[in-house]
């Protein structure tokens, strides 16, 4: 019988060393009778530790487990060489040798662990193709919701929210506050290009000082030079001529018409040169020195600068109630405050139309009811001024 297990157990092997490429690493099968002694696998040899794949090889390897390295209390029965191993090794197929061929060739579902070799791996985890990576907010103003605070609120405001609170004047709240806003770059459009304008006037009326002259048709005038004096003309053509006493004439006929040389009449008579300051001036109101064209823009009067002052004056006044009303802002960067406030600039041109005719009815209401508690006939004008706690 061991004679047979041997040749058995050779051929084993020779077949063992032709699928080598299938086992996870090199396997040796002996034909030792000592060896083969512990036909269960090591079952009742090593009980518990290798016990766990074979442990119920019993009729052959029982009794003999006995003299193995566990011992009889630990593998030597067959019912406890089923409970050796790991527990994810499973336990004991009860076939012997055959139980490690099946094993082996990948038979056995249970633990691999058990035996000494072979060492069960996962399987391998494929990463997916795609990223997965969160949906990106929608920031407003380049700021998340959490940094924007209270402003959501004006951000996302219904526009007949936004309409109420100018026609009631009311700029509480975020909602009121951009309200306010809205209503202060109305009254502002055009203020600063008429103070603008205003600085280009006090430009001009320098550079006519520092020239020394009065108006722009001062200036045109000697640029174009003057009409010949008729007695220094004469005076002149006798000196040319040689009559005796006609330097005396000429001296006199220059200093009666307020010369006191021959040389400033003559730079008098030929025009003045261009001044580079004044004509840039002329031309920053649409004149032409070249041409000699008049300024075409008409300076604004005090109490258009005036008004154009406050309209400004609000509007920054508005700027301030919208960061009054974040309760964020206190947070926020300098930057971050100019980009809230450019997003609700942004929500407010979108809904022009609609402000601009709620705000036009509401001076024209206002007028109406001024006219009528004055008792005149004549339609008064009164700008929608909303106040800025």
């Amino acid at each position: 019988m061991t004679h047979s297990l041997k040749k058995f157990a050779g051929a084993l092997t020779i077949f063992a060393l032709t699928i080598a490429p299938v086992a996870t690493g090199s396997l040796i099968l002996s034909a030792e009778p000592g060896l083969a002694a512990n036909g269960g696998g090591n079952g009742g040899g090593n009980g518990g530790g290798n016990g766990g794949g074979n442990g119920n090889g019993g009729d052959r390897g029982g009794d003999r487990g006995n003299s193995g390295k566990g011992g009889p209390d630990k593998g030597g029965k067959s019912d406890r060489g089923g409970k050796g191993g790991s527990d994810k090794g499973g336990r004991g197929n009860g076939n012997g040798l055959a139980g490690f061929v099946n094993n082996l060739f990948g038979k056995e579902k249970g633990g691999s662990k058990a035996q000494g070799g072979g060492k069960r791996t996962a399987s391998a985890q494929t990463a997916p193709t795609t990223s997965i990576v969160p949906a990106k907010r929608n920031l407003r103003a380049g700021m998340h919701p959490s940094q924007l605070g209270s402003m959501n609120g004006a951000l996302n405001a219904n526009i007949n929210a936004v309409l109420a609170h100018i026609r009631n004047g009311n700029t509480n709240g975020p909602v009121g506050a951009l309200a306010g806003l809205a209503v202060a770059d109305y009254n502002a459009v055009g203020a600063q290009d008429l103070l603008d304008l205003a600085t280009a006037f006090d430009t001009l009326d320098g550079a006519l000082a520092t020239a020394g002259y009065e108006t722009v048709d001062d200036y045109y005038a000697a640029l174009g030079g003057m009409e010949p004096i008729e007695d220094i003309e004469l005076a002149l053509a006798d000196v040319e001529a040689e009559v005796e006493g006609a330097d005396d004439s000429l001296t006199a006929a220059l200093e009666a018409n307020g010369y006191g040389s021959l040389e400033e009449y003559e730079a008098d008579l030929a025009g003045a040169e261009n001044d580079a300051a004044l004509d840039d001036a002329i031309a920053a109101l649409g004149g032409d020195a070249a041409t000699q064209t008049g300024v075409a823009e008409e300076a604004p009067t005090e109490e258009e600068i005036a008004d154009a002052e406050a309209a400004l004056e609000a509007q920054e006044a508005a700027e301030g109630g919208i960061l009054d009303a974040w309760n964020k802002s206190g947070e926020a960067t300098e930057e971050q405050q100019d980009d809230l406030i450019e997003a609700l600039r942004d929500r407010i041109e979108a809904e022009g139309d609609a402000i601009a005719e709620t705000i036009e009815a509401t001076e024209e209401a206002a007028t109406e009811e001024l006219a009528a508690d004055s008792g005149t006939t004549e339609p008064a004008t009164e700008d929608v001024v909303v106040v800025v706690e």
